[in-house]
């Protein structure tokens, strides 16, 4: 096992040093790829990152936008804490970018040795190329200038073992990858954590037993992760609906006729989800106390189904948003039922 990681890191370095001394990058020379977003935004974030958000004590970006969106969206990645050894940005930015694509590589290489699913532990070459291949494929290539997105690409292989971990040997693993998936990028987080749902669905196929057996304690430990994010990520969707919503948006519309604002909505749902988790916690509380088999598993039930049902309604909305950029035409209005899309944005 051990040799696989140690193949695999040689192989990344000889690449990655192989492009760097090619094109002249940083630390093989002085240029970097500030293209597209990585030059007109993410150094400059990597800039505010190092330099002012550690005395932006109120939050507040100005013109009535909150930081902690932004923070969320563009800077929560533990990895950018690099920023701090550089004082050229763009040098930061190439670190950075660098760092997780190792972490690709690394994660891969550890699903590989762990999975059941993939039972390659012991190959230790195959694993190496596999993981390096992982780490340098074309949606990491083409979104270089996009590394906000690259942590998403990093934990899904720690995301997916996760979830095989729950399904066949009910570990708790799952609440700490899709936490730390949603709070490092909450936007292509959630798209992971839809798809960790799929392979759920493949897994049926094949292991429909051990499925059925551990469905509502993995329903349940999504449901603790995504908890665990909560602190930024319902913040993130308040400051969204603050900045994304229009006057004629069709829940805006609906919800105005009851007298409550879009914000209200949020706060409303934000303090219905921690009294669900509330009683969640509660159930385990007296399930520990609780001698009798049949309460146990009665008890056990409840606070499976009860985080089952809140992970289906928090899901619906945003399957809806995902799905609808490939709704024929005639459907396409349909999108703005969703309160953060606006003018003709769709997905």
């Amino acid at each position: 096992m051990r040799k696989s990681y140690f193949y695999m890191t040689i192989f990344f370095a000889v690449i990655i040093s192989v492009l760097f001394l090619s094109f002249g990058l940083f630390p093989f020379g002085e240029k970097s790829f500030l293209t597209s977003d990585m030059r007109s935004q993410y150094v400059d974030f990597l800039s505010f990152f190092k330099n002012s958000l550690p005395a932006t004590y109120s939050f507040e970006l100005g013109m009535g936008g909150d930081i902690i969106t932004f923070f969320a969206y563009y800077l929560c990645s533990p990895v950018n804490l690099l920023v701090f050894l550089f004082e050229n940005m763009a040098h930061a930015a190439m670190l950075i970018f660098a760092v997780k694509l190792y972490l690709c590589a690394l994660f891969c290489a550890f699903y590989f040795n762990h999975s059941k699913i993939c039972p390659l532990s012991g190959k230790n070459i195959l694993i190496a190329l596999l993981s390096v291949a992982y780490a340098f494929c074309g949606f990491n290539m083409v979104y270089s200038m996009n590394i906000i997105w690259l942590d998403s690409v990093y934990l899904f292989p720690l995301l997916i073992l996760s979830v095989e971990k729950s399904i066949f040997d009910g570990k708790r693993y799952l609440i700490y990858v899709t936490a730390a998936a949603v709070i490092f990028n909450f936007y292509t987080g959630i798209m992971s954590v839809y798809f960790s749902l799929l392979y759920i669905v493949a897994l049926y196929t094949a292991y429909r037993e051990n499925v059925k057996e551990r469905f509502l304690f993995t329903a349940e430990s999504y449901f603790l992760g995504i908890s665990l994010s909560a602190f930024l990520l319902m913040p993130s969707f308040i400051g969204l609906a603050k900045s994304k919503m229009e006057d004629n948006n069709k829940i805006a519309l609906i919800l105005g006729k009851f007298g409550i604002s879009v914000i209200d909505f949020f706060h409303i749902f934000m303090y219905v989800w921690i009294a669900a988790l509330v009683c969640v916690i509660l159930i385990k509380l007296i399930y520990s106390a609780v001698k009798s088999d049949k309460k146990q598993k009665l008890l056990k039930d409840i606070s499976s189904i009860l985080s089952l049902v809140f992970i289906i309604c928090l899901a619906l909305v945003n399957v809806y948003f995902l799905i609808s950029g490939f709704m024929p035409e005639n459907l396409s209005e349909l999108v703005h039922v969703f309160p953060f899309v606006f003018d003709e944005n769709a997905p």
